[in-house]
């Protein structure tokens, strides 16, 4: 059987030969056909009206004007297992012996990849985003504009049947059952592509089609047609940008040390104009830069307010002029030309030179304002650190009814040509109707969250990057400079005062305070600064310790080390790490031993000790941004890994995380296109939508 143009269904049965679905049940196809009287075994109508049979060794026909004719010239096989059409008359052609095409007039191999002659071809379909699927007698392969590539991660095991739901998932049939491929709609560019950093800010496309990336530690990267290149000039390839804007020919650079910095491009290369303190910025150190429909360009500092640019020249506003806070997240210009600041004490909006407070008060949830954005409605989304608001006809709602990953901390929106959101969470990338969203009446399929299965590199970036900074360049820097203050005091304090054993209590305590921060900013770079070595990263957590007991550390790497997803090797390094920081700081163990193992089907990692281990802590306690046992198998489950806590049978505890193959490792790069292949799928810059990793359906 096979689905027509009009959308019903098409059979072909023994004992009453081809019949058509209809609102009244089946139907004979027509009247005036002659019925087959051979085997068929496969059926298809083209976009031209006329319906393609397969037999089982009678070769192909076709059915027209109500007569079945045979189509023998040119074909090398007479059994034909499946049809596909694929254009208003060509028509692919499945059989043992390979694949063949019906151009319009004949039946040839031209224009077909080589690699797909004489291979069993058993099943075949189309997707909507015209990559072409066949199920061969030893696998799955994928046809798009990049080339023909193999699925091999099913073991060699013949696909015989091809489905795509309404929601873009492919269901492939075969002898153990039934597996989902899900649509995947994320290509990653990494540190293994020329990239950086694995772990990247703020990103910016301009009018040129180039993508600006920055990555957290520092530097400006550009991506134009699979191509990367770094941007050394006014000293931004030694300073971290925070944020990017641009107008027409010209970029904004918001920066850590180094202010503002406008690039323009001409005559194929850049040049650069930076302006700081000195040139009547606020400060020095821009977190958030907009520019506005008049060109007027926006810079909202650290610490220091938010400055406007125009004409050459810099105004400032601070909380004295009537902002929430001195310390400015984002910018933002309405429709109307009002401009919206977000801050961590609230909303603020200028309009006509009145200053305005969102807080609390008129409904805006508590904690700070991360991002915004106005959709093609007008309505404005508010994305703060305890969920998702919108501001409609000036009041601030709360969307009623959403899933709980939209009251997590909110770190980006953006609206898609189709009116969806796409918003970003500390733990999530989702996907949401606007217009439902707006109604507070979300359904199931009206919001889907997306993760490793769909090709995403990594939700947890979106957090660790902004907290890592926040951290380092706020929280842990106003530790640093009370602790010198206080050292000051407290040297100014005679030994014999009673307050003199507090203050080196409280002293104490803050370099307990400093150490722990530091840590923690550690914990959360430590895997991306190793690209894809796991085994060094590994190894640098014993540098991390250094106490009085002397514990034998020993890390073995079994097989050749491979390339791994982003996602995973981040995932992975944070579960392990906190069964070997427990390990070190909590069990009392004498020696510590880190397997890693790379095998081909399961990367694999054992951490085991001799004394006590994670399997005595309390399963609530760890020692990273999630608890314990607890948070090891919550990001063990969220990568569909397996994590086993044992205790040994001499003495101690062993943790093994095991991750199957087909997740963990990154996919070799796909064979160059057949020119003919281009028309069928455009190659997308940044995103391509494509399937990923099959799931096994369950």
């Amino acid at each position: 059987m096979c689905r027509g143009n009009g959308g019903e269904v098409l059979f072909v049965t023994r004992s009453k030969g081809l019949l058509r679905s209809s609102g009244e049940g089946l139907t004979p196809f027509d009247s005036t056909t002659s019925q087959p009287t051979f085997l068929v075994i496969s059926i298809a109508e083209t976009a031209d009206g006329k319906v393609w049979i397969g037999s089982r060794d009678g070769g192909l026909f076709s059915l027209s004007g109500g007569l079945v004719s045979s189509v023998a010239p040119g074909s090398p096989d007479r059994k034909i297992n499946c049809l596909l059409p694929v254009g208003p008359k060509e028509l692919w052609i499945g059989m043992d012996n390979g694949v063949v095409r019906w151009n319009g007039t004949e039946i040839t191999r031209t224009g077909l990849p080589r690699s797909l002659e004489h291979v069993q071809t058993l099943a075949m379909t189309k997707d909507r985003e015209a990559n072409i699927w066949i199920g061969t007698a030893s696998g799955l392969l994928r046809i798009n504009a990049l080339g023909v590539s193999s699925l091999e991660k099913r073991g060699g095991e013949a696909v015989t049947a091809l489905y795509e739901d309404r929601e873009g998932n492919l269901w492939v049939g075969g002898a153990r059952g039934i597996e989902r491929f899900r649509d995947s709609v994320f290509m990653t560019y990494s540190a293994s592509r020329g990239l950086g950093s694995e772990i990247n800010g703020p990103l910016y496309a301009d009018a040129e089609n180039r993508a600006w990336f920055a990555p957290a530690d520092g530097g400006l990267f550009w991506l134009k047609e699979a191509h990367i290149e770094r941007a050394t000039i006014a000293g931004l390839g030694k300073d971290v940008v925070y944020s990017i804007a641009g107008g027409k020919g010209e970029l904004w650079v918001g920066r850590q040390r180094g202010g503002l910095t406008r690039l323009r491009h001409k005559g194929g290369s850049f040049s650069a104009e930076t302006f700081t303190q000195a040139e009547g910025l606020a400060q020095n150190s821009v977190y958030a830069v907009y520019q506005s429909r008049d060109g007027t360009v926006w810079a909202g500092t650290l610490s220091g307010g938010v400055s406007s640019f125009k004409n050459g020249k810099f105004t400032t506003y601070t909380t004295a002029n009537g902002l929430a806070s001195n310390t400015v997240t984002a910018i933002l210009e309405s429709s109307d030309g009002t401009m919206w600041f977000a801050t961590p004490n609230g909303l603020n909006t200028l309009s006509q030179g009145r200053w305005r407070v969102y807080t609390g008060r008129d409904g805006l949830p508590p904690g700070s304002v991360n991002c915004l954005l106005e959709d093609s409605t007008g309505a404005m989304w508010v994305g703060t650190s305890e969920g998702l608001a919108f501001l409609n006809s000036g009041q601030i709602k709360l969307p009623r009814e959403v899933p709980g990953s939209l009251h997590e901390p909110i770190f980006g929106v953006a609206e898609d040509r189709n009116g969806w959101l796409w918003i970003a969470t500390s733990n999530h990338v989702m996907r949401v109707n606007r217009d439902k969203l707006l109604r507070g009446s979300l359904g199931a399929g009206d919001a889907r969250e997306y993760g490793p299965a769909d090709g995403l590199a990594s939700a947890e970036g979106v957090k660790r990057t902004r907290i890592t900074q926040e951290i380092h360049d706020t929280l842990l820097q106003s530790f640093l400079s009370a602790s010198m203050q206080l050292h000051v005091a407290v040297e100014q304090v005679s030994e014999d005062s009673p307050a003199k054993p507090r203050l080196n209590h409280v002293q104490q305590l803050m370099g307990q305070i400093i150490d722990e921060s530091r840590n923690t900013i550690r914990g959360m770079r430590s895997s991306g600064n190793d690209s894809l070595d796991l085994g060094r990263a590994f190894d640098r957590i014993r540098q991390e310790f250094t106490t009085q007991k002397q514990i034998d550390f020993r890390l073995v790497v079994e097989g050749r080390p491979r390339p791994l997803h982003p996602i995973i090797r981040d995932e992975v390094y944070s579960i392990c790490r906190e069964a070997v920081v427990n390990a070190f700081r909590h069990a009392g163990a004498n020696s510590i031993e880190v397997e890693l193992e790379y095998a081909a089907r399961r990367l694999r990692v054992l951490v085991r000790d001799d004394c006590r281990g994670i399997g005595a802590q309390t399963p609530r306690s760890g020692s990273g941004g999630r608890s314990g046992l607890v948070g090891m198998r919550e990001r063990a489950e969220g990568i569909g890994a397996r994590l086993k806590v044992r205790p040994r049978a001499a003495a101690g505890t062993e943790v093994e995380l095991s991750v199957p193959s087909r997740v963990a490792y990154l996919n070799q790069p796909p064979m160059r296109p057949q020119k003919w292949l281009a028309s069928l799928s455009p190659i997308r810059a940044i995103a391509q939508f494509r399937k990923s990793e099959p799931e096994e359906d369950r």
